[in-house]
């Protein structure tokens, strides 16, 4: 056997380049094949395991659920008060907090739309502006120096009122002074609606 691979070798045949070129060609896509499984594999494996963990903190509180917590009153009695009823109970003190919270953003919106109200009432620009709007010959009744002066007597006023909604309960008390101020403030509405 000659072993002796130097100048006499001869050059590969057009049909064992193409043989030698298929072998490289499927151990290449072989290789690519086995690291994209493994990737996989190793990325299942970790999620089946996140979903093991979930699950059984999941059966860990399902048994909890069922233990009753006992609590003593004002009196010194014990009551036996059970998980589940906790649970009832936020749930529909959360509930309760959500219709709240859409009543008080309600509100908080009014509110922001008398401060504007009450800022455009002071400019002059803004009842010309107005009456371009509406098509309307809307004049006030008082004049700039005026309303400017009935703009900061409200504002005056307003830390002494409720934080949420403390424009339109100044409004309120200003309407007992000069109702006819507050109602022309109140025509100013229209650009914040």
């Amino acid at each position: 056997m000659n072993t002796n691979f130097g100048p006499q070798r001869r050059p590969l045949t057009a049909r064992e380049k193409s043989i030698r070129f298929k072998y490289s060609l499927l151990f290449v896509f072989a290789t690519l094949c086995a690291l994209t499984m493994g990737v996989l594999y190793n990325r299942q494996n970790t999620e089946m395991q996140e979903l093991k963990e979930m699950k059984s903190q999941l059966d860990s509180s399902f048994t909890k659920l069922d233990y009753i917590e006992y609590n003593v009153d004002d009196e010194g009695d014990t009551i036996m008060v059970s998980v589940k009823e906790r649970i009832d109970q936020m749930t529909n003190d959360a509930s309760r907090y959500r219709d709240l919270h859409d009543d008080l953003f309600e509100l908080t919106s009014n509110n922001a739309r008398y401060e504007m109200a009450l800022e455009y009432y002071a400019d002059p620009l803004m009842h010309q502006e107005y009456r371009d709007r509406t098509g309307t010959n809307f004049r006030s009744k008082y004049s700039e120096s005026q309303r400017k002066e009935i703009v900061e007597k409200i504002r005056k006023e307003i830390p002494s009122f409720n934080q949420i909604i403390p424009y339109m309960l100044a409004l309120d008390w200003y309407r007992e002074i000069d109702p006819v101020a507050v109602e022309e403030i109140e025509v100013f509405t229209f650009f914040t609606e």
